[in-house]
């Protein structure tokens, strides 16, 4: 029986260049000091055993790993380092194990998912993908109007309607901080839009574009689009003066209507302390509210004892929440959840429920620095489904349609930083099966159903140059 041992070399091929340059020298020199050598730089064994050949003899899940690197093992063999590790240095360790040994099999499991001339294979299904759209900038948002025509938000603030050969770009749109990954988010019609025409945009939104002095926020907003500009403008919700986040990131947004309210998200801005735990601040949070900003009277935290609570809060100590789904099976509410580096998250949302940010994570911050020691917490909702290393989860959708009959009841993940569309199999609310389904069309942002019942998905690609493409999926013939 092999034993597993985990000096703490891990590892400088773990980390992207980039990241390796934001590393502290520090964590750098400890672990070249006491493990450089244990492991070989890909973590197949030197002098030390192999940590990716999933043999473990005293257990693989991450509690088992950081207790054998705190105590020890085998009379010595592998020493204890819970009087030279905090728990939290601890569980950055954990984070760079999964990375190491998860990272390969994911790069081979990209290489499967790519497609030939625009033909892809899945387990269940074979599909076409036809772009229908191509546009300079980053898209976000996607809906389709009454006559099938697309309308589409962009990070800059544009709002474009097509039919995928001509456009109308929307005039007088909101000005938006169109910086980092902050701008114009999502956009989403008003279920009933046919007979009241309001479209909802989440945008950041106020301060000074001239100076470094910008307050940007995420606000929800809506209006109507007549005779190609934008009229009777709403804001719907406002976070108070004093809380605009000095932020230029993870202020991102999703929209979703559900048995009458709309539901939408605010990311946690970036800050180093704790907001996302604070109900007297806006950021971290998902939100209910009705279609004109009016707050539910049922919402959890109306009539709290505590002063300035945002009562429109749903839920708390979220970090990131990129997509929002209902379960047919079960009419729970899903959502997707940016974690930092390590620990993506898909999470069942329940009114008033804690979700623990940054009090509860299983991931790093992005320079390897630990967050917490701490996946689990009482008061804290255990996580459905986490992703090690990150995926840049974005937008979710349980499939209903017919063109995948296969993929009926199944949850279809986006991706940005890893690129993908993956398809999550269920039994109740447990992730039994997980493929990708395609890998090679840029960074997947948003899926939507068509009025023709197709699927469509919005990608960016990165460069000096940004531009965003939409794609149609099809059966294959």
């Amino acid at each position: 029986m092999f034993l597993r041992i985990f000096c703490f070399t891990v590892l400088s091929s773990l980390l992207a260049p980039e990241v390796l340059a934001q590393r502290p020298r520090a964590h750098e020199k400890l672990y070249t000091q006491h493990c450089a050598t244990c492991h070989g730089a890909d973590g197949a064994g030197g002098q030390g055993l192999s940590l990716v050949d999933d043999i473990w003899t005293h257990g693989s899940d991450d509690a088992s790993i950081a207790r054998v690197i705190a105590q020890g093992a085998a009379e010595g063999a592998m020493p204890a380092y819970g009087d030279v590790l905090t728990d939290d240095q601890i569980r950055s360790l954990v984070v760079m194990i999964r990375e190491l040994r998860n990272r390969p099999r994911f790069d081979a499991a990209k290489l499967e998912a790519a497609g030939t001339d625009g033909r892809y294979s899945s387990r269940l299904a074979d599909f076409t993908l036809t772009e229908v759209y191509a546009t300079p900038g980053v898209l976000w948002g996607l809906d389709f109007l009454p006559d099938e025509r697309m309308i589409l938000s962009s990070r800059s603030g544009r709002i474009v309607i097509t039919d995928g050969h001509t456009e109308t770009v929307i005039r007088g749109t909101p000005a938006v901080h169109d910086e980092g990954d902050i701008g114009m988010l999502d956009l989403r019609l008003h279920p009933d839009y046919a007979n009241n025409g309001w479209v909802y945009v989440a945008a950041n939104v106020d301060g000074d574009p001239h100076t470094d002095d910008r307050r940007a926020m995420t606000e929800i907003i809506r209006a109507r689009i007549r005779d190609g500009r934008w009229v009777d403008e709403e804001r719907i919700f406002r976070a108070r003066p004093e809380h605009r986040a000095m932020a230029r990131q993870r202020l991102g947004s999703r929209f979703l209507f559900h048995e009458g309210y709309l539901f939408f998200s605010i990311g946690d801005g970036g800050p180093e302390d704790q907001p996302s735990q604070h109900l007297d601040a806006p950021i971290g949070k998902t939100y209910r509210i009705y279609d004109d900003g009016r707050i539910p009277p049922d919402n959890p935290f109306v009539g709290h004892d505590q002063p300035d609570v945002y009562e429109a809060i749903w839920t708390y100590g979220n970090r990131n929440v990129q997509g929002f789904a209902v379960q047919p099976s079960s009419g729970l509410l899903f959502a997707s959840e940016h974690g930092p580096r390590g620990g993506d998250e898909l999470n069942i949302l329940k009114p008033g429920a804690n979700y623990g940010w940054p009090l509860v994570t299983y991931g790093i911050h992005y320079n390897g620095e630990p967050i917490s020691a701490l996946q689990r917490m009482e008061g804290v909702e255990d996580v459905v489904l986490q992703w090690t290393p990150s995926i840049a989860v974005c937008d979710i959708h349980f499939y209903t349609g017919d063109d995948f009959p296969a993929w009926r009841g199944d949850l279809l993940v986006t991706a940005l930083g890893r690129e993908h569309l993956r398809r999550l199999r269920f039994e109740g609310t447990q992730v039994v099966e997980q493929e990708l389904l395609i890998s090679d069309i840029g960074r997947v942002r948003t899926i939507s159903i068509g009025p023709d019942g197709a699927l469509y998905l919005v990608t960016n690609h990165r460069g000096n140059d940004p531009r965003s493409q939409v794609f149609r999926m099809d059966p294959a013939d």
